[in-house]
């Protein structure tokens, strides 16, 4: 056991459990650094930083009031922070520019966390959206 990789995986699941099931976004900032760096270009759409990642779960968790994680599978090596979780939500309002479908959906997520003195300095996320968003009827379902 590493006390420091699991130190940085009991982050992450502080973020997951706290941050954004609970929707205690004020405690971003005990687990990403002010200057993070965001790999994923829709979110990073939201302005830099911790105000920008603000801005985009406060996006995602208007379109998706009810919308939650659980981590399935965590792993730590070095610096590096990965787990592979299952979102559900029901899509109740705009999301990135696509109106309310009113369907609920369950799609697979996987992020990746690089950590510096005990923060969050990069974050990749990499979300199913195939799956989810033929759930919610933006995509015809493929196959036959």
């Amino acid at each position: 056991m590493d006390p420091k990789s699991d130190a940085n995986k009991a982050l992450v699941r502080h973020f997951v459990e706290d941050v954004k099931n609970q929707r205690h976004l004020e405690q971003i900032g005990e687990i990403f650094h002010t200057d993070y760096h965001e790999h994923n270009g829709t979110v990073s759409s939201f302005g830099t930083g911790i105000e920008g990642y603000k801005n985009f779960l406060n996006h995602l968790f208007t379109a998706f009031p009810e919308d939650e994680v659980t981590i399935d599978e965590i792993v730590a090596e070095g610096d590096m922070v990965s787990y592979r979780g299952t979102e559900t939500g029901t899509h109740k309002a705009e999301f990135l520019r696509i109106p309310a479908t009113g369907r609920s959906a369950t799609w697979t997520e996987i992020q990746f966390f690089r950590f510096r003195d005990g923060k969050v300095a990069e974050h990749w996320v990499d979300v199913d959206l195939f799956s989810w968003f033929t759930q919610l009827g933006i995509i015809p379902p493929m196959g036959g």
